[in-house]
């Protein structure tokens, strides 16, 4: 997988950091790319197979187009972060076969992601907030896995960062922390106070493990991670919806 290693010898420049490559016709493919795998993950996966928590409810025209209103201003705002190379790294920056099996492995990661979280949640474990003390049998060692499989990604990162240049090393720092203290911060206010659950949504996961590995994206390992959080992002719009004004949903 090339784990650090960049895709061409110009690809850790600091001009390239500083000076991305960013087009309209690659913010369009990454926009029109989010918005087909919702459409997609929603029409011919879980409707189909009854996947939703409500799955007697239809999404109308209006919902829908409320939810790829949403997801393209998430996307568009990701896609041009001034250090988000993910254009030059697919087809579009590099003219290369190389470059579109980063971008066939980031949809794949999307899709896959989709599939494999939409079978699980039929499994009740999945189905109850890990902050509950709802007796479900498997609930702790789903926990478990949740908080291993988020803290390998997080060991990852670590290690990669002494391949990076000190430009996106900083970049990462500045990004890692803020959100670090963010969990520290909301789990001290929330457990002083009775009634506060402490459940963060996997939406929030999804849109900070993104914003994250958009500090890093140099390999196809990190095309597939950044497309295994994007769709943890997608599957809660169509499957729960965002409510901003909490922050614990």
């Amino acid at each position: 997988m090339e784990l650090g290693l960049p895709l061409d010898p110009t690809f850790s420049t600091t001009r390239s950091e500083i000076h991305p490559k960013v087009s309209w016709t690659g913010i369009l493919l990454y926009v029109c790319s989010i918005w087909s795998n919702y459409l997609i993950g929603y029409f011919a996966v879980y409707r189909p197979l009854k996947w939703l928590t409500a799955p007697d409810v239809t999404h109308g025209a209006v919902r829908v187009l409320g939810d790829l209103v949403t997801l393209g201003w998430f996307a568009f705002a990701f896609a041009c972060l001034p250090w988000h190379r993910w254009e030059e790294g697919t087809f579009i920056g590099t003219k290369h076969r190389r470059g579109l099996v980063c971008y066939v492995v980031w949809c794949l990661g999307i899709m896959a992601t989709l599939i494999v979280y939409g079978a699980l949640g039929q499994i009740p474990a999945f189905e109850t907030s890990f902050g509950s003390n709802d007796p479900v049998p498997g609930k702790r060692l789903v926990s478990v896995m949740a908080i291993v499989l988020m803290a390998l990604v997080v060991l990852y990162w670590i290690i990669k960062l002494r391949y990076l240049t000190w430009y996106r090393r900083q970049l990462f720092l500045k990004i890692f922390c803020p959100v670090v203290a963010i969990f520290i911060i909301s789990y001290v206010v929330c457990s002083s106070d009775e009634v506060c659950e402490y459940h963060l949504h996997h939406w929030w996961f999804g849109f900070v493990f993104v914003l994250i590995s958009t500090t890093m994206l140099d390999n196809r390992f990190d095309y597939l991670m950044q497309g295994v959080f994007w769709a943890f992002i997608i599957e809660s719009l169509f499957n729960y919806g965002f409510v901003f004004r909490y922050f614990f949903v």
